[in-house]
Formats: structure tokens, C-alpha cells, sequence
């Protein structure tokens, strides 16, 4: 478990970079990702002592995708004050809860689903951190 706790928080990382790039599509990942939250976390246990265990790089590892999770979310939430890209008669805009708030061109559109993609990895990887975290102390308890 402690070797899909590692490749799912990579994974999220890889993810989280890539969508300063692409805009990496949210929904299909989302279930994979919250399902495994729940089960890594479930199977963790909440030893508060646990993470202490771990090895030093995912304790690390874990502070810095906290600290860049807190970041990105202002950032990117900055960034959505109007609201979030979509596609209305054909038309890129953005829209807030399915309203037209005005029309942006395809540029502004691509950066704004970036941006979103970020949001949402970025928002992913202190949890993903925090079960990798939890399982590689697990591993590393001396019983």
C-alpha cells in the first residue's frame, strides 16, 4: 500500500505541474483521486504518531505540497474571481455558476482551464502528500 501511496501523490505532482502547460481534463481523475484519498487515509489508521516514522524526503515532501497547495489556492482563486471558463453558443466566455459573465477569446479560455486544472491538482497534493506521508510511517513503525 505504502508504494501506491508514493506513485499516487507522484502522480498528482506530475499532474499539478503539467497543468502549467495543458489543461489536463478534472473529472475522470477526480474519482480516481478522491476514492484513493479516502481508502489511503481509511487504511492509514490516525496514529498521531505515524507520520513521524516516515522518512525525512515525505515528511518534506508533505510540508512543501501544504505550503503549495495554501499558495495556489489564493492564486488560482485570484485568478476565477470572475469566474470559471466555458463555451455558450459556441462562444468562449466565462461563466459564473452557468451564467454569461462575457466573452474571452480562445487564449484567455485556454489559460483559464489551465488554471483550473491547477487549481484542482494543486488542491489535491497536500492529501495525497498527507496519505503518503501516513503509509511510509506505517512501514517504517518499529514494533
Amino acid at each position: 500500500m505504502h508504494i501506491l501511496a508514493v506513485i499516487f501523490w507522484a502522480l498528482n505532482l506530475l499532474f499539478a505541474l503539467l497543468s502549467y502547460l495543458y489543461p489536463i481534463p478534472v473529472f475522470p481523475a477526480c474519482l480516481v483521486f478522491f476514492v484513493w484519498i479516502l481508502i489511503g487515509f481509511g487504511t492509514a489508521g490516525w496514529n498521531e504518531h505515524t507520520e513521524l516514522n516516515a522518512p525525512k524526503w515525505a515528511g518534506r515532501a508533505a510540508k512543501i505540497s501544504t505550503a503549495y497547495t495554501g499558495i495556489n489556492f489564493f492564486v488560482c482563486m485570484f485568478l476565477l474571481r470572475e469566474g470559471g471558463p466555458g463555451i455558450q453558443d459556441g462562444i468562449y466566455c466565462i461563466e459564473n455558476h452557468g451564467d454569461f459573465i462575457r466573452e474571452i477569446n480562445y487564449e484567455a479560455y485556454m489559460n483559464l482551464m489551465r488554471v483550473e486544472s491547477r487549481f484542482f491538482y494543486g488542491h489535491l497534493l497536500v492529501f495525497t502528500a498527507g496519505v503518503m506521508e501516513k503509509h511510509l510511517g506505517i512501514c517504517n513503525l518499529k514494533i
